[in-house]
């Protein structure tokens, strides 16, 4: 077992089969040789020259992930060595490459997002509140999944790739159209046919 002596910190144990088990599930991720699993860490702070404001996940006991959420500054981070701080926050590390990546796909990024689910799922709990977020992190990507079919979100918003300005869906249009969707328009009657106490003769 790899745990912590006392615990201060929020760490939880993991046992190396499970350990092994995630990692096996990770290096299937698309892009794992480029950004391989060297380990956990410890929380970072913002690094300088950060030009977006990161809303990252947290333990319950106060401490921030180093990827796990919206506005990563991922080249900054990676530069400076910053390793995940959980099992669940190495997935992100993995999703946040792809997301970063200039020339990624739409097909790119939706297996990004797959393997961001499958990760985060296989992921032992290393600290304390990470089943909590494990979910949280799961079920956002299953709404973004169920956007993209229902209402045509672009899969590509929110990453840096050139091609989701040429084919850029805002979040506000998304759902205007789904709305559309859902409003049905009055039926017009149509002459030639027949409707409660109405009767149409057709002109010959």
């Amino acid at each position: 077992m790899s745990c912590c002596k006392n615990c201060k910190d929020g760490k939880r144990c993991a046992s190396k089969d499970k350990e092994k088990a995630w990692l096996e599930v990770y290096k299937k991720g698309l892009g794992a040789s480029r950004v391989p699993f060297r380990g956990l860490g410890q929380p970072k702070a913002t690094p300088k020259g950060c030009k977006t404001r990161e809303m990252h996940a947290r333990t319950l006991t106060g401490k921030k992930f180093n990827y796990a959420g919206p506005g990563t500054c991922f080249s900054q981070r990676r530069a400076r060595g910053d390793k995940p701080i959980s099992y669940g926050d190495a997935c992100a590390v993995l999703h946040d490459y792809q997301y970063n990546r200039k020339d990624a796909t739409r097909d790119e990024i939706k297996r990004a997002d797959d393997d961001f689910r499958r990760c985060v799922k296989a992921a032992p709990n290393k600290r304390f509140g990470d089943s909590i977020n494990k979910f949280v992190m799961t079920n956002v990507f299953k709404g973004k999944r169920l956007l993209e079919k229902k209402a045509g979100l672009n899969p590509l918003r929110g990453t840096d790739s050139k091609e989701k300005k040429s084919k850029r869906t805002s979040l506000t249009d998304t759902m205007k159209k789904a709305v559309r969707k859902l409003v049905r328009k009055p039926a017009v009657p149509r002459p030639d046919r027949l409707y409660p106490n109405q009767k149409w003769e057709a002109k010959r």
